[in-house]
């Protein structure tokens, strides 16, 4: 299933390497000519400034693939208005200053990152969108959750064995990914993000779930695929908005028709189901169910290589 991704490019790196090239010489001789200079290797402590200059117009700052442990200093004094670089005449006629706009969206990704400065409030106090997989994570600063207009997190392939309290603070948060990290239980705190729509936990160790995600009252997509459920509350999914839940790759043993009244697609791949409740085939709203890999030997093969339609027709004839 894919989530939404990050649009901004990453920079491309140079390559490093010092040419060997050389300048063909004016005679026979046996003297060489001029060698080329070799290319200057990205430095980490700091931003090319055409870089810098772009996100001052565009809102958006994409700092992936730099083998950042930390984020430059000058990325703090982006919401400074930039410097001309020489004398500027005021007097002269339609003169008007460098155009500025509030960063929106703030990508890191694919760094060496462990830590995250908490400066990024003061800095970026409009943020929408944050961008940090692919780092060395563990935690986040208290302070991020003063953000009040994020909205977007990604946190994929980090080292979290928690969502962050900061996390649970961020009142505009509609979109939590945080896939391929160590989290091991979900605190009652999840219940305050009351307008997540989208949450991903899946590549993580979950082996309980709390019936605080029955809070959730704006979820419509929970992705806990590949981690170690084998029970699912009763109550932890009847959701009114919940339209898509995916539980592939678990040890998950039964399943309670009643979370499913809402739903449109449902993933239960790859579990240890011995059997379908018929009442599966009565939810209204059921278009796509995956039940492929389980324990059951009904209903056969040939039913569920039928597809979604077949599947669901045969439960609600046994109903």
């Amino acid at each position: 299933m894919s989530w939404l991704g990050n649009d901004d490019a990453p920079p491309t790196r140079p390559s490093g390497r010092r040419s060997t090239a050389r300048t063909p010489s004016a005679s026979f001789s046996n003297r060489r000519g001029p060698q080329a200079p070799a290319p200057t290797p990205t430095d980490p402590s700091s931003v090319p400034k055409a870089i810098l200059t772009q996100a001052r117009t565009t809102g958006r700052l994409n700092l992936s693939d730099r083998d950042l442990a930390e984020i430059p200093e000058d990325v703090w004094a982006l919401s400074e208005p930039e410097q001309p670089s020489g004398p500027v005449d005021f007097s002269k006629a339609g003169y008007s200053s460098p155009e500025f706009t509030e960063l929106l969206r703030f990508t890191a990704a694919n760094n060496l990152l462990t830590s995250l400065d908490p400066r990024i409030v003061s800095a970026f106090p409009q943020l929408t969108y944050l961008d940090l997989r692919n780092n060395r994570l563990s935690q986040l600063p208290l302070e991020l959750g003063e953000l009040e207009a994020l909205s977007i997190v990604h946190l994929t392939s980090n080292a979290f064995d928690h969502i962050p309290a900061a996390i649970l603070s961020l009142p505009a948060l509609t979109e939590l990914s945080m896939p391929a990290n160590a989290i091991s239980t979900i605190g009652p705190g999840i219940r305050q993000l009351q307008l997540l729509q989208t949450l991903d936990l899946s590549s993580n160790a979950l082996t309980v779930l709390p019936e605080d995600l029955g809070s959730l009252f704006s979820l419509r997509t929970l992705n806990l695929s590949r981690n170690h459920l084998t029970h699912l509350p009763g109550r932890t999914f009847v959701l009114s908005t919940l339209t898509t839940l995916i539980l592939r790759d678990n040890k998950v043993t039964t399943l309670d028709p009643e979370a499913c009244t809402s739903l449109r697609t449902l993933d239960m791949a790859n579990n240890e189901l011995t059997s379908l409740p018929p009442r599966l085939g009565l939810c209204p709203n059921l278009r796509q169910v995956s039940v492929d890999g389980n324990r059951f030997r009904i209903p056969r093969r040939d039913i569920l290589d039928r597809g979604s339609d077949a599947l669901l027709e045969w439960l609600r004839a046994r109903a």
